[in-house]
């Protein structure tokens, strides 16, 4: 504390489109979550926040894809070996999960957690 202010507290997220399987690496890579990896986003954050917009297609398709393609390497994604995505209970109308990362040293790991929000037209039978 500075002059008897507390520190405000800080959430970090990095958001991305989500729309095809082209959206999904971007969402993975260099300019997403890789930030928090390399320590350029959240380097004195133990926990911090994906927010991906669900352009086409069903949050649910997009979550299932990204799980998948974090099982196929694990260690591509510096996952954990108990830090797989899963589902989290925040708030009980938004889809998200949850995925843990080593990250550069010195930095510890990292919980990730993922909202998907739906911002797809739904489809009509008009």
């Amino acid at each position: 504390m500075q002059h008897g202010v507390a520190k405000r507290p800080r959430f970090r997220f990095e958001a991305k489109r989500l729309h095809d399987a082209r959206s999904r690496r971007a969402y993975l890579g260099h300019d997403g979550w890789e930030c928090y990896l390399e320590g350029r986003y959240a380097r004195d954050d133990d926990t911090a926040g994906m927010l991906g917009y669900v352009q086409q297609g069903t949050v649910e398709d997009h979550a299932a894809s990204l799980a998948q393609m974090l099982r196929n390497k694990p260690k591509r994604y510096c996952v954990t070996e108990h830090g797989q995505w899963v589902e989290a209970r925040v708030v009980a109308t938004l889809s998200t999960y949850r995925s843990v990362h080593e990250r550069v040293d010195p930095l510890p790991c990292i919980v990730l957690l993922h909202t998907l929000l739906p911002f797809a037209e739904p489809h009509s039978c008009l």
